[in-house]
């Protein structure tokens, strides 16, 4: 008699589970779109390359000709960012977002 408690209370759950699926389906977010981009100084490429090719085959690089290089997403050197909350104070760095300091402003030290 237990058995058949528990077989119908998985049933049930599943088919509440499943009604409600497809009563209210997930909503489905608009595909994200790349930021527009501003214009960047191009990457200059070593005037001498440190090893000469190899002789063999040609290889294709994956990227189409006349394909728009995509500018860096990071800075070139390391900087804070500061996030203020009402009752907390956050430091970061930009690379890796580091944390560099924690403060509770709520609670105070014996200095204040």
């Amino acid at each position: 008699m237990e058995e058949r408690r528990l077989i119908l209370a998985v049933a049930l759950s599943l088919l509440v589970l499943t009604a409600y699926q497809l009563l209210f389906p997930p909503s489905s977010l608009p595909p994200a779109s790349p930021p527009a981009s501003t214009p960047m100084a191009p990457a200059v490429a070593p005037a001498t390359p440190e090893a000469p090719p190899a002789a063999g085959p040609a290889v294709q690089s994956s990227s189409a000709p006349g394909a728009p290089v995509a500018p860096p997403v990071a800075d070139e050197e390391e900087r804070r960012v500061e996030l203020e909350a009402s009752d907390l104070e956050l430091v970061f760095t930009n690379k890796g977002a580091r944390l560099l300091s924690w403060q509770l402003l709520e609670f105070k030290d014996r200095r204040g």
